[in-house]
């Protein structure tokens, strides 16, 4: 006798999270809007007053000089001087840069190709400049900060790589 048929077993769909997106701030006449790119920075308003997580729209700010400071862990702090004019609205959208540092890599011999992989941003590239028969020395200014994989070459020579953190 044959084995009974078994219809196939097809596994539920597993719903997919979607990726949150932060809120549009609410439309108001008067006031500041503070948009930043990446989203979801801090903005400090005179110094003293949290205003939450961008994007940000507060009505209740006074007409005069003011400043904002914009933060968010990795990225360079920005400050951002604006005067605000009774009963208008003032539009503040905010472009972050990532924090960056400098690393030095040493190779065995001078003349090396050194390829530097962040994890953010491009590739960068160098050469290893040192005395003919000695070591040599690639200095990379403003490498985005976090994980960072360098790698260097040189003709007749095994590559070498290795990690860093910036």
């Amino acid at each position: 006798s044959s084995p009974p048929l078994v219809p196939p077993v097809t596994p539920p769909a597993v719903p997919l999270a979607p990726v949150p997106v932060p809120p549009a701030p609410p439309a108001i006449k008067k006031g500041l809007v503070v948009k930043t790119e990446p989203p979801r920075a801090n903005v400090l308003l005179d110094d003293a007053r949290d205003l939450g997580l961008s994007p940000i729209a507060d009505e209740s700010i006074g007409s005069g000089k003011h400043k904002i400071l914009v933060t968010l862990d990795g990225f360079e702090e920005k400050e951002i001087p604006f005067d605000l004019a009774a009963g208008k609205l003032e539009e503040l959208t905010v472009t972050l840069e990532h924090q960056t540092g400098s690393l030095t890599v040493e190779t065995n011999v001078s003349g090396s190709q050194v390829e530097l992989s962040p994890e953010v941003g491009p590739s960068l590239r160098g050469t290893a400049s040192g005395s003919p028969e000695g070591p040599g020395f690639a200095t990379f200014e403003r490498v985005p900060t976090g994980k960072c994989r360098a790698r260097a070459t040189h003709k007749g020579c095994d590559e070498a790589s290795g990690e860093t953190t910036i």
